[in-house]
């Protein structure tokens, strides 16, 4: 005949059952708050990068002492101070790109500037906002783009407004479209731009052949990306893809762009820049003491550098101005076919449509 053993729990056994269970209890909540604490920081970094500029990046937020060890931030809400909140919070949730983000944080700035503290929704409701937009000094893109933006949130946060309200909003949004295609079919036949040759001869003669603004040049007329050139100049290829890169190769050097506005559509653009270009590339670093670490041209965005002394040769315009002489070229040689021209696109990270869009007339030299 067997016998069964049973074994029972004593009071020690059950009291260690019970500190265990406790202890993952108590692990698992901390891991919930520690997520927590984490977004509500990020949250708060993103309306400080609002409030202090659109068009710049900024060094990221930095919590004092106090705030790491006892952390007080709160979830951004809707007060009735500004009703608005609720439009950056449903923003900053959104998983953006750098580029993107930073663009429609710019537009959101632009649209509580105008509304000051009058209820988004509510002007929407009564069909202001139109005017708002209307009666304000921004470009057309602009406009478009801030009452995309603001139809994005009534959607998101599922705020009801009328289906007519939004059908006439979806409608003015289509007008704008067709005005920007207006304008911009008026600039492709009316407006000239210089040849990349003759541009860069004005900036050789008033900058010299080793100046940054040459350096700049050249490297756009060879990779005619967008303000992209915030490059770390690093000795061999990395896999980090949080900065855009040069790599000092012996001969050729390698340019490779991780961060830029259609990144996700286009990936990784990665170029080796001719032997020429190289050359000069290495002797500006050379010539300005530039390290393995440094930036090229700083960690900031171009444009309103090359905007400021392309006014001193008698230019007007900064990176756009790049691609449309870039393009204008393209399109009035003949001897480039059709294939030649959306590989360009490509190169260019932008659908052959878009790029149409820069084309203007070439300026005949004088």
């Amino acid at each position: 005949m067997s016998h069964v053993i049973l074994y029972t729990m004593d009071d020690s056994d059950k009291l260690k059952k019970i500190k265990e269970q406790d202890k993952l209890r108590q692990a698992k909540y901390y891991a919930s708050k520690k997520a927590l604490i984490n977004e509500r920081r990020r949250l708060k970094y993103q309306e400080r990068k609002l409030e202090k500029t659109e068009n710049s990046i900024q060094e990221p937020y930095q919590p004092t002492i106090q705030e790491q060890v006892q952390p007080t931030i709160q979830e951004p809400t809707p007060t009735a101070d500004n009703p608005n909140q609720r439009f950056l919070n449903n923003l900053l949730k959104k998983q953006l790109t750098e580029h993107t983000k930073k663009r429609y944080l710019g537009d959101m700035k632009r649209i509580f500037s105008l509304v000051e503290k009058n209820d988004i929704v509510d002007l929407v409701k009564q069909g202001k906002m139109k005017d708002v937009l209307e009666n304000s000094k921004y470009a057309t893109a602009t406009k478009r783009g801030m009452m995309i933006l603001i139809l994005q949130g009534i959607r998101d946060m599922k705020i009801k407004v009328g289906k007519k309200i939004i059908q006439k909003l979806e409608v003015y949004i289509e007008v704008l479209k067709q005005q920007e295609s207006d304008a911009n079919k008026a600039k492709t036949e009316t407006e000239e731009v210089l040849t990349f040759n003759e541009y860069l001869r004005k900036i050789n003669d008033e900058y010299g052949e080793n100046s940054k603004m040459f350096l700049i040049g050249k490297m756009y007329e060879e990779l005619t990306l967008r303000d992209d050139f915030q490059l770390l100049i690093v000795s061999k290829t990395t896999r980090d893809t949080n900065h855009n890169y040069l790599i000092l190769n012996k001969e050729k050097i390698r340019i490779t762009i991780n961060k830029y506005k259609t990144e996700k559509r286009y990936g990784v653009i990665s170029v080796l820049l001719s032997k020429k270009l190289s050359n000069l590339v290495k002797r500006y670093i050379q010539e300005n003491k530039l390290n393995v670490g440094d930036y090229l041209f700083g960690d900031k965005e171009l444009s309103d550098y090359i905007n400021y002394n392309n006014k001193k040769v008698a230019v007007n315009g900064s990176i756009s101005l790049f691609r449309k002489m870039k393009i204008t070229e393209l399109y009035n040689d003949p001897k480039v076919s059709k294939e030649e021209k959306i590989e360009l696109a490509s190169k260019m990270a932008h659908s052959p449509l878009i790029q149409l869009t820069y084309l203007r007339q070439l300026k005949i030299s004088e």
